[in-house]
């Protein structure tokens, strides 16, 4: 079992005392002034020593709280959270990789702009959260989240394509996935390859393009529809059964379910996009270090493309 290293272990080393030690590792120089040298003595012996500090502790003292909220818009009311692999893959890797910064991840769903919005004002206003990271509502409206960060200047990276460039943000390009699947569809002998998505807004289904969807299209019988995440897919089969001789489940390599129906798997983007988003976050939540870049792009990968036929 490895044994904490206390305050009096250091300031027995480094020969200064207690208290001095205690201001500068919890950051409260303020109160006990010393030179940046010394300073750095302390905490050169603190490493030394294999010094852990209570980030909670130092939020109390500081007011820099080592937690920041992962805001995600509910994308399936109803179904188990299992199925959300959107939701796991952003909880649970970015938990991870902000964890070993020392930084802890609160997520909270929303349903509504205003529910988002409401939900981070409450959590900053009250010093639980020192930054956040968001999805969008909407890709194609100004949202009320946008006047809030702007005029609070809370560290908050967007994921997505906000409709503000003052805002930081993270947005993946899947045009080369929307080129493969066109291509897929053409040597299956149909002229269109089309994503389908759920539309909350409106409850419905609809293209990537937010066109809208109906049983018309089907019957046409010139488009392969894909169904990207085995919740949309289970859906479609469920509401619309007529679909499943033109269906094609798109899923990350990790996630994938055996449906019975071809599929295509790709690498998701999301880790990236985590890892990125800690790269930006941590040192604007700590030092107040604002990107000077806002508007950053992954370009999604098809070197790892599968593809799956039943």
């Amino acid at each position: 079992m490895v044994r904490k290293v206390s305050l009096k272990q250091i300031s027995r080393e480094c020969g200064f005392s207690v208290s001095l030690v205690s201001a500068v590792l919890s950051g409260r120089q303020g109160v006990n002034r010393c030179s940046g040298e010394t300073s750095s003595k302390i905490k050169e012996c603190a490493r030394k020593l294999g010094y852990t500090p209570n980030r909670l502790a130092q939020a109390v003292v500081t007011g820099k709280s080592p937690i920041i909220l992962l805001s995600l818009r509910e994308e399936a009311p109803g179904e188990p959270e299992i199925l959300n692999f959107y939701l796991n893959d952003l909880l649970i890797g970015g938990s991870r990789r902000f964890a070993a910064e020392g930084i802890y991840m609160l997520y909270m769903p929303y349903r509504t702009e205003y529910e988002q919005v409401e939900q981070i004002r409450t959590l900053a206003s009250s010093g639980i959260i020192s930054g956040v990271i968001a999805n969008i509502y909407s890709s194609t409206k100004d949202l009320p989240l946008y006047g809030y960060l702007e005029e609070t200047q809370l560290p908050a990276v967007i994921l997505g394509f906000p409709e503000s460039d003052r805002l930081v943000s993270i947005g993946i390009d899947n045009s080369p996935i929307d080129r493969y699947i066109q291509h897929f569809a053409e040597t299956k002998g149909f002229s269109r390859g089309r994503q389908l998505m759920f539309n909350l807004c409106s409850g419905t289904f609809c293209y990537g393009d937010r066109s809208p969807f109906s049983r018309e299209d089907i019957k046409n019988q010139d488009t392969l529809f894909f169904a990207p995440g085995f919740s949309c897919y289970r859906n479609l089969v469920k509401h619309f059964p007529e679909i499943l001789p033109h269906l094609v489940l798109l899923e990350d390599t990790r996630f994938y379910i055996q449906t019975g129906s071809p599929a295509i798997l790709i690498p998701s983007a999301n880790p990236q996009a985590m890892e990125l988003a800690c790269e930006l976050l941590v040192p604007w939540c700590r030092d107040g270090r604002e990107p000077e870049q806002k508007t950053h792009i992954i370009h999604r990968s098809l070197e790892h493309v599968q593809i799956i036929q039943p």
